[in-house]
């Protein structure tokens, strides 16, 4: 339980994160990645940026936003991006399969 939370938490700073850095290239942009929810790239509202970094934490052409992004606001995209898959795709989610294998 304890390890869900700070995967919640984790999910929490960096989405404030991306919406401080990239809710204003996100308003402009020209690749609309998540057009038919009205979220331009995906960092306008907190609920946009909660389903982009949704498609990350599941793999599911994340490079795509992390592209798009990066076109919109710069290299500050990639560090962001590959923080946040490595930190919670790499090792919280594998920690958390070992964890529960070994129950």
């Amino acid at each position: 339980m304890e390890l869900f939370l700070f995967i919640v938490i984790i999910v929490y700073v960096f989405l404030g994160i991306g919406l401080e850095l990239f809710a204003i290239a996100s308003s402009g942009a020209d690749n609309n990645y998540f057009q038919e929810y009205d979220c331009e790239l995906g960092f306008i509202s907190p609920a946009c940026g909660f389903l982009a970094l949704w498609q990350q934490i599941t793999s599911s052409n994340w490079h795509e936003i992390m592209n798009s992004v990066y076109d919109a606001s710069g290299w500050w995209a990639y560090i962001y991006f590959i923080m946040f898959y490595f930190g919670i795709n790499q090792v919280l989610l594998n920690l958390t399969i070992a964890i529960s294998i070994e129950m």
